[in-house]
């Protein structure tokens, strides 16, 4: 009769959790399935050369960045920008999906963590050998914004820099 019991107490408890995750959802805050679900960023009119109007302009400033940023054309086509002063942050907005560009896994050369940044799947990438911080953020199906944050002489915390602009990229794009 006891294992009765233990069954009972199993069978509500996995009623509970089911109930549990039902209430959160996909759709709220807790859910699993919100990131699969996030509106991808229109980024349309950042394109070209206006890549260097993603990043606004006030946290430019606070990082210590009062020039503005150089339009570039990167590797491959890809359209970015470059601001150069006490280091160097070159943003780049690229045409293919995040996960078919194989950026999560880590490798002998970096360590890369992934997680989110203003809603949005990301993955944060430290490459000690040259002290470089490469932070990407899923946009949408096909694209990706990258930001590489490099010769600042504050090692890691390279990467801190790197997520706080490139969030405050993402809520520019999430209000339109």
């Amino acid at each position: 009769m006891r294992h009765g019991h233990l069954a009972r107490a199993a069978v509500a408890l996995a009623g509970l959790a089911l109930l549990v995750a039902c209430e959160e959802g996909p759709d709220s805050e807790g859910g699993a399935g919100q990131e699969s679900r996030q509106q991808p960023l229109d980024v349309s009119k950042f394109q070209d050369d206006k890549v260097c109007e993603l990043l606004p302009k006030d946290e430019l400033s606070a990082a210590g960045f009062t020039d503005p940023g150089q339009p570039r054309t990167f590797s491959g086509g890809v359209d970015g920008c470059e601001w150069r002063e006490d280091g160097i942050l070159a943003l780049s907005l690229v045409g293919e999906s995040l996960e078919s560009a194989g950026v999560a896994g880590d490798s002998k050369y970096r360590s890369s963590e992934s997680g989110t940044l203003a809603g949005y799947p990301s993955v944060t990438a430290w490459f000690p050998n040259t002290e470089t911080c490469n932070v990407y953020v899923d946009a949408g199906p096909e694209t990706y914004l990258e930001l590489q944050v490099r010769e600042f002489d504050t090692g890691e915390k390279q990467c801190e820099l790197g997520e706080e602009l490139l969030a405050a990229a993402v809520e520019q794009l999430k209000a339109g």
